[in-house]
């Protein structure tokens, strides 16, 4: 009789044991779920104004603008000429408010426009950085 009561309580021991634990990982699952919803939801509302709104952001091109010499003054200033049309075509495409605006100070350009054109002016601006390094490419191996 002994020996049954001390199985029982044995037995208790072990299934308290077991539910503790499971109920621990159900738990922890519920709050890793919840974080990781409450995560992704955050980043979708986030990324929901950038889409839409409109707002200023900064390009730095220093690597696509050319050196231009000025015959007045004698002075080397930038030549955003090919980057800034490259990237008012987005506006023409579009047909939204684009504002470029080049900064000869850090050779960047800030743009003012909504996040679908600031995704389309990365994209172009890539290329044109693809496009020169492929011409840089092209010259060491004929040269």
């Amino acid at each position: 009789m002994e020996q049954v009561r001390r199985k029982e309580n044995r037995n208790r021991g072990r299934s308290r044991l077991r539910f503790s634990i499971a109920l621990l990982l159900f738990v922890m699952a519920c709050v890793g779920g919840w974080f990781s919803g409450y995560r992704s939801g955050y980043d979708a509302g986030d990324n929901a104004w950038n889409y839409k709104g409109i707002y200023a952001k900064t390009y730095d091109v220093h690597d696509l603008v050319k050196p231009m010499k000025n015959s007045q003054t004698g002075t080397i200033s930038p030549d955003f000429g090919q980057v800034v049309a490259a990237v008012r075509a987005v506006r023409e495409t579009e047909k939204r408010t684009l504002e470029v605006t080049p900064f000869e100070l850090n050779l960047s350009l800030v743009v003012r426009g909504s996040g679908i054109e600031h995704r389309r002016i990365t994209s172009i601006l890539s290329d044109l950085r693809s496009q020169i390094e492929l011409a840089q490419q092209q010259s060491r191996n004929s040269g």
